[in-house]
């Protein structure tokens, strides 16, 4: 008993000089452990500003690209008209150049003066809707005077092809817009269908109010074209920027702004646009737009 009374009545062992030293120690690896955490942290954001870096690199090299292939794109299509102008101008200096010669001279001149005006005004368009420049007029509109107008317009440059045109409007479908856009929405489409569609061919142009999905009503163009089809691939992008079709296809020659411009003043008045194939041959493009008074 007394020997286990003088154990207990000890006084605690002094520490040692060791002890000091492993807790130096232990802070150290742990400051160490901190600085490596601290770098593992600096790394992971460093490793992600460089994979910034190179989206937006890669994103810079695609948009070069891009323009440089709109640019030459554009420069092939006004290269053409250019040549045929030079070239009947040149005839037409002639003295040897008969009358009808002549004639058939000068209506070339002015097919191709008509053609590089439309394609200015395409790229004033284009330019306008990405600057955010374009405004427009909302009336109210009848789609019966929009689409007989429109065909009556266009009448001429397909019966050059031997194309004909019909145009059915059933009731009266009225909705608001601007007039001059949806006009020219129309007209492209269906210059786009005169272009492709092959002589003694058809080109139908229809027009209702349906009911949307929503159950909201809608007016309804459709442009049907007896042409070569658009393939799967290019329903998309044929409504792009300076689109170029694949050789061979639909739109090999095309340089893309008239359907560009479709798709973008058709979404400026809460509508779409789509593209199908038809059976057995041809293509219809379909325009919805928002309807006044209902189904």
């Amino acid at each position: 008993i007394l020997w286990s009374a003088r154990e207990v009545d000890e006084p605690a062992r002094a520490p040692a000089e060791g002890d000091g030293q492993v807790e130096a120690l232990g802070r150290a690896l742990f400051e160490q452990a901190e600085s490596v955490r601290r770098l593992q942290r600096e790394n992971a954001a460093l490793a992600a500003q460089l994979a910034e870096a190179s989206e937006a690199r890669r994103a810079a090299e695609s948009m070069l690209d891009a323009r440089e292939r709109s640019l030459a794109v554009l420069a092939h299509e006004l290269r053409g008209p250019v040549n045929i102008v030079v070239g009947w101008t040149k005839m037409l200096r002639d003295p040897r150049a008969t009358e009808e010669e002549r004639a058939r001279g000068l209506a070339a001149i002015q097919r191709q003066g008509l053609l590089q005006a439309s394609l200015v005004a395409d790229l004033l368009d284009a330019s306008a809707l990405a600057s955010g420049l374009t405004k427009l007029r909302f009336e109210v509109i009848e789609a019966r005077a929009l689409v007989d107008d429109t065909v009556d317009a266009v009448r001429p440059l397909a019966a050059e092809k031997s194309v004909e045109i019909t145009s059915e409007v059933a009731g009266a479908p009225r909705l608001l817009g601007d007039a001059l856009c949806l006009a020219q929405v129309l007209t492209n489409l269906l210059g786009n269908a005169i272009k492709f569609t092959p002589a003694g061919g058809r080109i139908a142009v229809r027009c209702a109010t349906v009911e949307s999905p929503a159950g909201r009503g809608e007016v309804r163009i459709d442009v049907d074209d007896s042409g070569p089809g658009v393939g799967p691939e290019e329903r998309e992008a044929i409504f792009g920027f300076l689109t170029r079709g694949r050789d061979g296809g639909r739109h090999p020659r095309s340089l893309g702004l008239g359907l560009y411009l479709v798709r973008q003043f058709v979404e400026l008045h809460g509508g779409a646009v789509s593209a199908e194939n038809l059976a057995p041959g041809g293509t219809r493009f379909t325009v919805t737009l928002p309807s006044l008074g209902g189904p």
